[in-house]
C-alpha cells in the first residue's frame, strides 16, 4: 500500500492555473488524483488543463463571488466524470503592496474578499458534501506572513493570518465527521514573481538567502510535494497543522520563539521562585507575548536579549527580586510587562543578563 497515493481521489485546486496553484496540480496529478483547474482566467485555466492531460479539467471561478460558490460546486459534483471533490486547496489569491495611510477601506476589503470571505463560502459550499461521505481534505496555501509581519502588505497579512483561525476552528468542528483542516506557509520559492521581484537586486537576494540555511530558493513542486502528503493517507492522522516550507528562515529569523497553534511567544527566565522578574531570552517588542516556565504575560516594554521585565505589577518603594535576592527598588508604579531597569530602579548595581552557546551568565554593571 502507497499511503501517499491520490489514485480515485478528485482535488479542486483554486488559482491553479499557474504559479503554486499548478504546481500542486502537477504533483497530485503524479500521485493518482484528478484535479480541476479553477482560475479566475478562463481560458488560461483550459489551456493549462489541455498540457495536464486526461486527469485535468478546468473551471473558471471567481472566488471573490460568494454568491456563486455553491453553484460551481453543485455543478461539479452533479459531472458524472467527478461526482466528489474529495480534496479543496484554497490557493487563489490576490495582492495590495500600499503604505497603510494610502490603502483605501476598499483595497483592503478586496484582500480578505478574497483569501478570506471566499475561501470560506467555497469550504461552506463543499463541506455538506464531504460530510455525507464521510471524509475530506481542506488545505490553505498559508504564508511566512502568517507568522512574521512585513511592511506595506497589512490586508494580505491580515488575511494570511486569518487562515490560521480558519484552520484550527474548522478542524476542531469537522474533524468528528473526517474532514481533515490543514495549511501549507511557503517561504521564499523560485517563481517567475519572485525572479521578478528581485531581478538586478543582488542585495536582497543574497539577504533573503542569508537568512535560509540550506543557501537556496525552494522550488514550486516542494510545495506541491507537502500538498500532496497533507491530502494522502499519510497525513490521516495531522489536521489543524500548518505545514511550514521556508528552508527554516522563519525559525532562523525569530530565534527561540516558539509557536504554539499559531500563537508566537517570546521566551524568558524566571531565575528564582520568589523573583519578580524575568530575564529576555530574546528581544522583545511592546505587545509581544512573553511566557516563561510558570506564566506568560503580554510586553508593554521593548527590551533586548538579557533584560528584566517585571512578572507582577510592582508599587512604588517594592523590593525587586532577582536570582532570589533584593537587588533594588522600584521608583514609582511599574506595570506587569514593563522594563524593570535604571529609569525605574533604584541600587547600587543593575544585573544585566547575558547568553552565550556555552550556557548562561549575569554580569553586574555599576
Amino acid at each position: 500500500m502507497n499511503a501517499f497515493s491520490l489514485h480515485n481521489k478528485t482535488a479542486l485546486i483554486t488559482g491553479a492555473a499557474s504559479g503554486l496553484g499548478l504546481a500542486m496540480a502537477k504533483c497530485m496529478i503524479v500521485s493518482g488524483a484528478k484535479v480541476i483547474i479553477a482560475d479566475l482566467n478562463g481560458e488560461l485555466a483550459q489551456a493549462t488543463a489541455g498540457t495536464l492531460g486526461s486527469q485535468a479539467s478546468w473551471i473558471q471561478m471567481d472566488v471573490g463571488d460568494t454568491a456563486a460558490a455553491q453553484e460551481k460546486v453543485d455543478v461539479l459534483i452533479s459531472e458524472q466524470d467527478i461526482g466528489a471533490i474529495d480534496i479543496l486547496v484554497n490557493n487563489a489569491g490576490n495582492h495590495c503592496k500600499k503604505p497603510i495611510e494610502e490603502m483605501s477601506v476598499s483595497d483592503f476589503e478586496s484582500v480578505l474578499d478574497v483569501h478570506v470571505v471566499g475561501a470560506f463560502a467555497l469550504t461552506k459550499a463543499l463541506v455538506p458534501h464531504m460530510k455525507q461521505r464521510g471524509k475530506g481534505c481542506v488545505l490553505f496555501t498559508a504564508s511566512m506572513t502568517s507568522f512574521l509581519g512585513q511592511p506595506l502588505v497589512t490586508g494580505y497579512s491580515a488575511a494570511k493570518s486569518a487562515y490560521l483561525g480558519m484552520i484550527r476552528g474548522m478542524t476542531t468542528e469537522l474533524a468528528v465527521h473526517g474532514i481533515r483542516v490543514n495549511g501549507i506557509a511557503p517561504g521564499w520559492i523560485d517563481t517567475p514573481m519572485l525572479r521578478k521581484a528581485i531581478e538586478g537586486d543582488d542585495e536582497r537576494r543574497n539577504k533573503i538567502l542569508g537568512r535560509t540555511p540550506m543557501k537556496k530558493f525552494g522550488k514550486p513542486e516542494d510545495i506541491g510535494w507537502a500538498a500532496v502528503y497533507l491530502a494522502s493517507d499519510a497525513a490521516a492522522f495531522v489536521s489543524g497543522q500548518v505545514l511550514v516550507v521556508d528552508g527554516k528562515p522563519i525559525r532562523r529569523r525569530i530565534d527561540r520563539l516558539l509557536m504554539y497553534g499559531g500563537i508566537m511567544r517570546k521566551r524568558a527566565l524566571k531565575l528564582h521562585a520568589k523573583d519578580n522578574c524575568v530575564v529576555a531570552l530574546n528581544d522583545i517588542a511592546s505587545g509581544d507575548i512573553v511566557w516563561w516556565d510558570e506564566g506568560e504575560m503580554v510586553a508593554c516594554s521593548s527590551v533586548t536579549l538579557g533584560h528584566k521585565l517585571a512578572c507582577e505589577a510592582l508599587n512604588n518603594g517594592d523590593s525587586i527580586l532577582k536570582y532570589g535576592a533584593i537587588i533594588g527598588h522600584a521608583t514609582r508604579d511599574i506595570a506587569m510587562g514593563e522594563h524593570v531597569h535604571s529609569h525605574n530602579l533604584a541600587s547600587n548595581a543593575i544585573a544585566i543578563f547575558h547568553h552565550d552557546d556555552a550556557g548562561y551568565q549575569s554580569e553586574e554593571k555599576a
